[in-house]
């Protein structure tokens, strides 16, 4: 490979690198966290092309988990893009169309950062000889260390948030697919790590031992980074009916008139200044019956004209009144939680996330400055 090649492939790799670290900065408020998990994904680059240039890491395995770290970043946003132009809205009807382009996705950004880690490290190879890579060597574990904890975590609160959003449905598909990761990762252990112990016919125990542990790692920090990169094509834009809502819709999506618009848009306002959506019993049932609407036609208003399901319309009423209690209030966190209909300010604190893209506490002292 020519030196302008290679350097240009290496270009490439950083070039992917730095748009996911766009990506990852816009697609996470919370900056710290955001700064965190690119840090780790520099380091872990970084420190995987110079141990593999300097021959102390040469599995190939390795080289997947910078690769996929792009996978993670890139895929998403790309299919967000692309589903914005052709105007696609994800269903559980139309779940397979976005698996085949998510495939895509993944191979290419993988490829492309395959591409260009692997021109880096022959880049580097002629500018770390006589290096003492010990410490980078257990800097880049510590890294891939820690941005598995941050995926673990991301996995955990987007479980939440299916549980909560939309019920058991997608919760159990959830599990499934969770256990047959476990399942793969057992299993896929098991063989590479008796291929890396065995020699001649014979198993070394030590060696095997220490293949398995790496092996752990490796294939845990890919499984975790596909899981998650895929449930978060789903979740951001989905419109989701909530298998909580007993009612079922009178027909598709209807065509409403203006005056039908006006009634149910007042009356819905008119519930939300009567405070009937804080309360935690609140359903769809009851807030028709209030408001002398046919629960049919509230859930065909919300589903077709303010395209959510009642628990995310509930779930933005809530969270616009949390905004003004924490501003003009000095209450707790957990006080205005009560407040607002939560159940406690876990899930308070989710939903805020997910609406304001802030934390509940950073709200309150970003406005307090400006005011």
């Amino acid at each position: 490979m020519t030196p302008t090649l290679s350097l240009s492939l290496a270009v490439v790799g950083l070039v992917q690198l730095i748009l996911a670290a766009g990506l990852c900065w816009r697609k996470r408020p919370p900056g710290f966290i955001a700064l965190l998990r690119l840090l780790c994904v520099l380091l872990a680059a970084l420190g995987e092309v110079a141990l593999r240039s300097s021959g102390e890491w040469s599995s190939y395995t390795h080289l997947y988990l910078v690769c996929f770290s792009g996978c993670f970043l890139l895929g998403p946003m790309m299919l967000f893009y692309v589903r914005s132009v052709i105007g696609v809205k994800s269903t559980f009807a139309s779940s397979a169309l976005h698996i085949a382009p998510s495939i895509v996705v993944f191979a290419t950004a993988m490829w492309l950062g395959g591409v260009g880690y692997e021109s880096l490290a022959q880049t580097i190879n002629t500018h770390s000889a006589g290096l003492d890579l010990t410490v980078l060597h257990w800097l880049t574990k510590l890294s891939l260390a820690l941005y598995i904890v941050f995926l673990t975590r991301d996995i955990q609160v987007f479980n939440t948030a299916l549980q909560f959003e939309y019920g058991n449905v997608n919760r159990l598909s959830m599990r499934w697919l969770l256990n047959i990761a476990s399942l793969y990762l057992v299993v896929i252990v098991f063989v590479q790590s008796l291929a890396f112990g065995t020699s001649g016919g014979k198993v070394d125990v030590n060696v095997t031992l220490f293949a398995a542990v790496e092996l752990v790692t490796t294939n845990l920090f890919i499984l975790l980074t596909v899981l998650f990169g895929l449930f978060q094509l789903q979740l951001p834009h989905s419109i989701h009916y909530d298998p909580r809502d007993k009612v079922q819709r009178a027909r598709g999506p209807t065509a409403f008139d203006h005056e039908q618009l006006q009634y149910v848009s007042g009356a819905l306002n008119a519930q939300v200044t009567q405070g009937v959506f804080y309360s935690r019993t609140v359903c769809l049932t009851d807030v028709a019956k209030r408001a002398s609407i046919e629960p049919a036609l509230l859930l065909d208003y919300l589903l077709s004209v303010r395209r959510q399901t009642f628990h995310q319309f509930v779930q933005q009423i809530r969270v616009e009144y949390a905004k003004s209690l924490l501003i003009e209030t000095d209450s707790s966190i957990r006080d205005i939680a009560m407040a607002c209909g939560f159940d406690n300010s876990n899930r308070f604190k989710l939903a805020f996330l997910s609406i304001v893209r802030t934390r509940p506490q950073l709200y309150r002292k970003k406005n307090r400055l400006c005011r």
